[in-house]
């Protein structure tokens, strides 16, 4: 029996991108690895940005031992900060009293760990897991949902960009192994830090195999064309280029608009509310924040989903893997996907036959033209065009629980 403590700030019945990918692989270790028994250490409730879904408890075995450490997080001055001095929330991140109260940790655990597995985002539980390797000595697996220093999303300057460098490098140095989520990412890091390049492993975002269903939604152009998004909306990541594609339809072939609607859920910024407010349509509608099964439901009633990455200029930049493609994956329709050109998302939509991908630099008139051309198949009943092949299971999350426990058996 070998006694696994599993880190992560992100984990359920939290809910957040990386608590739903965390949880499916926790569920299959658990499930098919009796030789292997853990410790979850986690972040209280209530967390700042996940909002508790019961939902997510599926993912959990019964009475499962964990340690939950509450966060300092105050909101106002947090939001303070963010808008005054930012740099403050960058060491490494909101989450940062998370790993300060590690000596916590220790006095709580039930049994010594064996070995240590992390994930991030956010970086304060890697943090976490740095600080409890230290003390105990014994092997850790380090996930990185995300690039650190070098991310395009998370800028880091002066001070922050130093002691985020030197965090990452302490990490990265005593990791055994670093797990990461697309082959992009695996190979930018193999060429930072030739030195650590045996490190690195190919650990992707999963599907869970258990939510394998027909689709709830039939193709029957008799009704409207369902276009479907589920998630949030913020910063980088925006629905402005859809949302004018749709007002150009409107201007340039209203019959075609007529036929087909749009449904949105999931948060959003203020910058996006705007854009709903100003692009309104009758064919638009928001439903807001959805739970994780009622997200669920609703991408598998669509006739085409649209996913929407973060605009990101350059695609050597573009080495994200968004978890909802894998979750779009599994309902079996078309996905319409806004990315930049030769960028993970791209990629992967290209190689596995998914749909189409449309570019943030393409233009307004080339998105309204591919919405256009997306009617016109269903109105042509192109059943074909709105099937994609099945899941392919190096994407299942019960197969790659297998391969991250024999990571953790070779240690």
């Amino acid at each position: 029996m070998k006694n696994i403590l599993f880190v992560s700030i992100a984990f359920p019945p939290k809910l957040d991108p990386e608590c739903i990918q965390a949880g499916r692989y926790y569920k299959y270790l658990v499930r098919n690895h009796p030789e292997l028994q853990f410790q979850v250490v986690t972040s209280a409730s209530p967390t700042r940005f996940m909002p508790v879904n019961d939902d997510l408890q599926t993912l959990l075995p019964k009475n499962h031992p964990a340690i939950e450490l509450k966060l300092y997080e105050p909101w106002l001055l947090h939001a303070l900060l963010n808008k005054l001095l930012p740099l403050t929330l960058q060491f490494p991140d909101s989450k940062y009293s998370f790993p300060l109260q590690w000596r916590k940790v220790i006095k709580q655990l039930r049994t010594p760990p064996d070995l240590i597995y992390s994930r991030s985002y956010p970086l304060s539980s890697t943090l976490m897991a740095l600080k409890l390797q230290k003390y105990f000595g014994v092997p850790w697996v380090m996930h990185l949902s995300d690039p650190w220093t070098d991310s395009p999303l998370h800028r880091y300057h002066g001070l922050s960009y130093r002691v985020n460098t030197a965090w990452e490098r302490s990490c990265f140095s005593r990791a055994s192994y670093i797990t990461l989520t697309s082959e992009k990412t695996l190979e930018f890091y193999r060429n930072k830090f030739p030195q650590w390049a045996n490190k690195f492993i190919y650990m992707p975002n999963v599907y869970d195999p258990a939510e394998l269903k027909p689709p709830a939604r039939e193709f029957k152009p008799s009704q409207k064309l369902r276009f479907v998004y589920t998630g949030g909306l913020a910063n980088t990541r925006t629905a402005e280029p859809i949302l004018a594609a749709i007002a150009g339809l409107r201007e340039k072939q209203p019959e075609l608009l007529e036929q087909c609607e749009f449904i949105w859920a999931g948060d959003m910024d203020r910058r996006n509310r705007a854009l709903f407010e100003q692009y309104a349509d009758p064919v638009i509608t928001h439903l807001g924040a959805l739970g994780y099964r009622e997200a669920l439901e609703l991408q598998k009633s669509a006739d085409v989903l649209i996913a929407i990455d973060s605009i990101i200029p350059s695609n050597d930049s573009a080495m994200f893997f968004p978890s909802k493609l894998l979750d779009y994956w599994t309902t079996g329709h078309r996905l319409l996907d806004l990315t930049t050109p030769g960028s993970t998302t791209d990629e992967f939509v290209k190689k596995y036959q998914l749909g189409t991908a449309v570019y943030f630099n393409s233009g307004i008139e080339a998105i309204t033209d591919t919405l256009a051309h997306h009617v016109q198949q269903y109105i042509q009943k192109n059943t074909a065009f709105f099937t994609i092949p099945a899941p392919d299971r190096a994407f299942a999350a019960d197969f790659n629980a297998k391969r991250l426990a024999e990571t953790f058996n070779r240690l």
